[in-house]
C-alpha cells in the first residue's frame, strides 16, 4: 500500500481595511492534517496573526511577535510554552518563562539530568 504526498496550500489577506497584503505558503506531508498545520505554522513564523476573534492580520498589523526570554528569538504566542520545571540553572530566566519549543526541550533535558543525578545520589 502506497501512501499519498498532500500539498496543502494557503493563501491569506490581511483583513485589517484597507491593508490588501496576501501571503501565500504551502507544505507537503504524508497527512493532510500535518500539511495544513505546517502551512499555518510558516504563516505564523512569517509574522500573520491567524484566526483571532476571527480576524487575519499580516506582520504589520499584527504587532510585534513577543521572543523565547532565554535565546530572544521571535517566536508565534502559540508555540510559546511556560516550564513547569526548576533549578539553579533555570533560575536566571525571567518568569514568566516563555520558551520556544526548542529552548523548552534545553530545559526538560536539565530538569531530567538534575533529577536522575539526585536519585543517584540518593541511593
Amino acid at each position: 500500500m502506497s501512501t499519498g504526498i498532500w500539498a496543502v496550500s494557503l493563501e491569506v489577506l490581511c483583513t485589517r481595511l484597507p491593508c490588501s497584503v496576501k501571503d501565500e505558503a504551502t507544505v507537503r506531508s504524508t497527512n493532510c492534517e500535518d500539511a495544513r498545520t505546517g502551512a499555518m505554522k510558516v504563516l505564523r513564523y512569517r509574522g500573520w496573526l491567524l484566526g483571532g476573534r476571527d480576524a487575519t492580520l499580516c506582520p504589520k498589523h499584527a504587532g510585534p511577535m513577543p521572543c523565547c526570554v532565554r535565546c530572544d528569538d521571535p517566536t508565534p504566542r502559540l508555540y510559546l510554552d511556560t516550564v513547569p520545571w526548576t533549578g539553579p540553572e533555570l533560575a536566571d530566566l525571567a518568569k514568566p518563562t516563555l520558551l520556544c519549543p526548542g529552548c523548552r526541550r534545553w530545559a526538560r533535558e536539565l530538569w531530567l539530568t538534575r533529577l536522575h543525578t539526585e536519585r543517584e545520589a540518593a541511593q
